[in-house]
């Protein structure tokens, strides 16, 4: 039988392997990579900073229903 402490260490490791991935995203031919875990975001009309491990990308849209889609897929991630 495994000791349960050995146990935890496992489901812990599996837990921060999980929400350790990168997210591809493509706008007007231009691939964004934002690797999880998301640390901020911020928005202003069009323009839309996120931060994450590897520092921080500014993806500016032609509209703010463009913003608003990619803030629905980082947040459904």
């Amino acid at each position: 039988k495994v000791p349960l402490h050995n146990n935890i260490a496992f489901v812990h490791a599996f837990l921060r392997t999980l929400k350790e991935f990168i997210m591809s995203y493509t706008y007007q031919g231009t691939i964004y990579s934002i690797a999880s875990p998301v640390r901020s975001i911020s928005v202003n009309k069009n323009n839309v900073s996120v931060t994450d491990r590897n520092g921080t990308k500014l993806i500016s849209f032609t509209s703010v229903n463009d913003s608003k889609s990619f803030l629905a897929w980082v947040y459904q991630s």
